[in-house]
Parts: structure tokens; C-alpha cells; sequence
């Protein structure tokens, strides 16, 4: 998968790539997708270091396992384990922890509630409010630090767009 989104990266990124109008030297809207192309692409590499890593490690663990007669390596390599008092003959992947469906429900909520409110509150309040409900459902009890989060990077997305980029944003009613 890494190097999927590491080939994806580096391919999008000399497509968006286009000088600027009149030989400017200045930055503008073409330097976000190129910035974006290029952040994905590493991470996308790093992904890919990740899971080679990783595939080491768990071949390595099971050769460790086998070696020590506690069951067969090919369990322990695919991360299968049995819950102990478990009634049932199902095995859960180790390491992976039950998706929480009510709190994704209502993070799709509250994106969809984000790109309804846009443009009619503009985008410092709405982003503002986003941030602040995103990171309280996921973290409740910081809520002074989910606040302050929320306006920092709300204003940092706002200033890079509208006064390092050029690109107007919907002010909403602040405007």
C-alpha cells in the first residue's frame, strides 16, 4: 500500500508543477498541490518502510515462537490469537482494537455537518467548530487544549491560504 500512495505522490507531483505566470519568483496556488503531492509521496514511502519492518519483525517473532514449541508460527505470524474464556471458536487479530461505529457515525456527522456550514459561516468558524468537536469526541477531557488547537490551526489555514497563496476563502460572518 505504501507504495501505492509513494508512486501516487511522486507521479501527481511534476503534473501539478507549473511556473508561474510572468517568470514570478513568488509562491502561489500551484505550490500547494505540488506541496501536497510531494508530502504524499513521503509518506507513502515510509508507509512502505513500515510494512517491510513489520514483516520482519512478525517473521522474525514467529521463528522466535516455533523455536520455543508455543504453538504454530504460522499463528502467531498472522496475529491470531484465542481469547482466553472465549465460548466461541472465533479468533481476534491481535493488535487490532474493535471499530468504535458510533464515534465514526459521528465523525461522518460532523463532517458532512462541516461542508453544509462552509460557506454560510465562512471558513475560520467553521473549521474552528470542526476542529474543536473532532478533537472532543475524541479527546473529551482537554477541551481547553482541544479549543486552543482549533483556533491555532483554523488561523494558520487561513493565513497560508489567504495571504502566503492568494486563495480567497469564504469569509461567512466574519466577512
Amino acid at each position: 500500500m505504501g507504495v501505492v500512495v509513494g508512486g501516487l505522490g511522486f507521479f501527481w507531483a511534476p503534473l501539478t508543477a507549473k511556473p508561474p505566470p510572468g517568470g514570478s519568483r513568488t509562491v502561489g496556488p500551484s505550490a500547494f498541490p505540488v506541496t501536497v503531492s510531494l508530502l504524499l509521496a513521503l509518506s507513502g514511502l515510509v508507509l512502505a518502510g513500515r510494512g517491510v519492518l513489520g514483516r520482519r519483525r512478525t517473521r522474525r517473532l514467529a521463528g522466535q515462537e516455533r523455536t520455543a514449541g508455543g504453538g504454530t508460527g504460522a499463528d502467531t505470524a498472522a496475529g491470531n490469537i484465542r481469547q482466553s474464556g472465549d465460548s466461541t471458536d472465533e479468533t481476534v487479530e491481535s493488535g487490532q482494537p474493535p471499530v468504535p461505529w458510533r464515534r465514526l457515525a459521528l465523525m461522518i456527522a460532523l463532517f458532512a455537518t462541516y461542508v453544509l456550514a462552509f460557506i454560510p459561516l465562512g471558513q475560520p468558524i467553521a473549521t474552528t467548530a470542526y476542529l474543536l468537536a473532532t478533537s472532543t469526541l475524541i479527546e473529551r477531557e482537554r477541551w481547553l487544549r482541544n479549543g486552543c488547537f482549533a483556533v491555532v490551526l483554523s488561523v494558520a489555514v487561513h493565513l497560508t491560504f489567504t495571504r502566503l497563496l492568494g486563495v480567497e476563502l469564504p469569509a461567512g460572518l466574519l466577512g
